[in-house]
């Protein structure tokens, strides 16, 4: 009977460990990373936001920037971890959403003393998307109202100049 009580208890151990997706990172916001840098150098974190900017890759590693609504980070990834990534936020576009989990680095001696995040593992959250800029009617309608009302304006200065010349 104790080898049965041993097995379940290994089960619901595995069970919360990896099915319940469990993490031993905090999760932590750009602003509590910048104001407590000290804290959290070295740690293992996870940092969630929208993928900004450009990728930048060098080798078989990138940068990207992900901004969590407060600040940016710069994320050191696999060229791997990023494959996935579609979208990225500016103008146009809302970029992917994403989890880092990876070690904080105040200032990091491989990246020139950059505060950055070198990440372990990057889950997309939510896929990002264009976004459409439509011109307001009223703004057309303000258009053509003030153009016609410039045209009628030019009409009228070189009506008065003929009428000028021919006296």
């Amino acid at each position: 009977m104790p080898k049965l009580d041993i097995g379940i208890w290994l089960l619901v151990i595995v069970w919360l460990l990896y099915l319940g997706n469990w993490s031993f990172a905090s999760t932590v916001s750009g602003n509590e990373l910048v104001e407590n840098a000290k804290q959290y150098n070295g740690k293992l974190i996870e940092y969630e936001g929208e993928v900004i900017g450009d990728i930048m890759k060098r080798g078989d590693h990138a940068w990207l920037n992900v901004n969590d609504g407060q600040r940016a980070i710069g994320i050191w990834a696999s060229e791997k971890q990023i494959n996935d990534i579609k979208y990225l936020g500016d103008y146009n576009h809302i970029g992917d959403k994403i989890m880092v989990t990876g070690f904080f680095q105040r200032a990091c001696g491989q990246h020139g003393g950059d505060l950055d995040i070198h990440a372990l593992k990057l889950i997309i959250l939510e896929q990002g998307h264009e976004v459409k800029h439509p011109v307001s009617q009223w703004k057309i309608t303000l258009a053509i109202i003030l153009l016609v009302i410039t045209l009628a304006v030019q009409l009228f200065f070189i009506w008065k100049a003929r009428l000028a010349a021919k006296a």
